[in-house]
């Protein structure tokens, strides 16, 4: 009987290796269950050097943008290689559009949605030890005599009853760590109706988490196997139950762990919390929290149905600085129907949190990304978007640049672009992130003297809302891309 699963992570060579949260959790079921499960992580290993002739299956997960290449590419080698193993994908991606992702001829089986439990299932399927039938298993897309079949949705799992992540499946030697802080996720999901989030269609606005009982025994254990300077908590709403976060943070401290830790906050939460809550958590080791500012336009806001006010932003840097937390904000543009004068109060925003407390930190004004599924999509199509057709279109969808954004001209996305270009730069020199990764010491004379340059640049373009013409910053964002590699 086949008992080996090997699971992929589809991705270009990359020094920049985080974690992989939701393969270590399909992985640990498998493995819960019996099975001799390989992570395969093509950001840092060769996928040819496997033999994967015995295997129940070959799992991957799917992103949307042009990581989805490297599936297509490992899935046809599979095919050709291998034609007998079935081609199994999970992720966003495909759970969101699984008909047309299932069309391709190198895809035997989708697995839609939380993909704990139901490759289980697939597995003791397709490997003999269980009688039943695909069709019995939710969560399944799947080809059968020629036509496509979905079996009903499955229902989101408890995940206070899911094992405890197997870290051995993975190299923690090989994973990117941000500040020191090692990724944990305790919930799944998000109660909010922001437009341009994928948890719309995936999880449907329902959150769950375990307990904070659960994620203290789950950090107590991180802290043996790894002994990281803190805990990144990676969940889409961290902070969706104060009280679960108090309970959180209350047992940090019993416990006597000395750790700092990173979580992201909604904006609206975080002005609304009293000073005693927030310097709990910053006593139990919360020295960062990111939240997601958006805009400085209540137009805008309102028009992503963000649900919150331009004012929570400034209010959340207040209680922030009071409290003794850094607060780390982060921007979009590019949205269809934003103006230049919606960008300029953005600009001013940033301003006025800079006035209140000068250690805040913008990580950055992000091109607007066009999801699958999104409602927003819909807008997009009246500005002339066109949505791929297929998983091979959809590869060609990058989601860190302006390519889809139709509806600007060349100039407005140079002008956006050179915003965005100064905000990050900004960001590396406030963090100290190019500094810190320096590798030769050569490199510190033109880093110097290129850090000056620019320096003087981005304030008198940023003073004097200037950003046409900025051939310089086309040169540092060259520069970056070249040598700093992924920040």
């Amino acid at each position: 009987m086949r008992n080996k699963i090997y699971l992929v992570f589809p991705h270009e060579k990359t020094s920049f290796v985080r974690l992989s949260i939701s393969l270590l959790a399909v992985g640990t079921t498998l493995k819960e269950a019996g099975y001799d499960v390989q992570i395969v992580d093509m950001r840092f290993q060769d996928y040819e050097n496997f033999d994967y002739s015995d295997s129940v299956f070959v799992g991957l997960t799917s992103f949307t943008g042009t990581t989805l290449k490297k599936g297509i590419e490992f899935s046809k080698y599979i095919k050709e290689k291998y034609p007998n193993v079935p081609v199994v994908w999970g992720g966003v991606h495909a759970s969101i559009l699984p008909e047309q992702t299932i069309r391709e001829k190198y895809i035997d089986i989708i697995v839609r949605g939380e993909g704990d439990i139901t490759a289980v299932e697939l597995a003791d399927v397709l490997s003999g030890k269980s009688k039943k039938k695909l069709n019995s298993i939710d969560g399944l897309t799947f080809k059968e005599n020629g036509k496509i079949v979905h079996t009903k949705e499955r229902k989101f799992v408890d995940m206070n009853k899911l094992p405890v992540p197997d870290y051995s499946l993975v190299d923690l030697s090989r994973a990117e760590t941000t500040l020191g802080h090692f990724p944990y996720n305790g919930s799944r999901g998000c109660p909010h109706r922001c437009k341009f989030c994928f948890n719309l269609n995936f999880h449907h606005r329902l959150w769950r988490g375990v307990t904070a009982e659960r994620a203290i025994s789950d950090i107590k254990r991180i802290v043996k196997i790894a002994n990281p300077r803190g805990i990144e908590f990676t969940e889409d709403n961290f902070f969706t139950s104060q009280e679960r976060v108090r309970k959180i943070a209350q047992g940090i401290l019993d416990n006597n762990l000395k750790l700092t830790m990173g979580a992201s906050c909604r904006l609206d939460y975080l002005s609304k919390y009293d000073i005693e809550f927030l310097k709990l958590i910053k006593k139990a080791g919360w020295d960062l929290i990111a939240g997601g500012a958006e805009s400085g336009s209540q137009r805008i806001l309102d028009l992503l149905n963000k649900d919150i006010k331009v004012e929570d932003t400034l209010e959340s840097v207040k209680k922030a600085k009071e409290a003794g937390i850094k607060l780390c904000l982060s921007f979009i543009y590019g949205v269809p129907g934003e103006k230049r004068e919606d960008v300029l109060m953005t600009l001013d925003l940033i301003d006025k949190c800079r006035k209140i407390d000068k250690n805040v930190e913008v990580n950055g004004i992000f091109a607007f990304t066009i999801y699958l599924g999104d409602p927003l999509v819909e807008d997009c199509k009246k500005l002339g978007f066109v949505e791929p057709k297929s998983l091979g279109d959809w590869a060609n969808h990058n989601l860190s640049d302006f390519n889809t954004q139709v509806w600007l001209s060349e100039k407005e996305k140079d002008w956006l672009k050179t915003i965005g270009h100064i905000i990050r730069f900004n960001y590396f020199n406030q963090t100290g992130r190019v500094y810190e990764n320096l590798t030769h010491k050569w490199h510190y004379i033109p880093y110097i003297v290129g850090n000056f340059m620019f320096s003087v640049s981005a304030k008198f373009r940023w003073k004097f809302r200037f950003f046409d013409y900025a051939y310089e910053w086309k040169l540092w964002n060259w520069v970056k891309e070249r040598y700093l590699g992924h920040f």
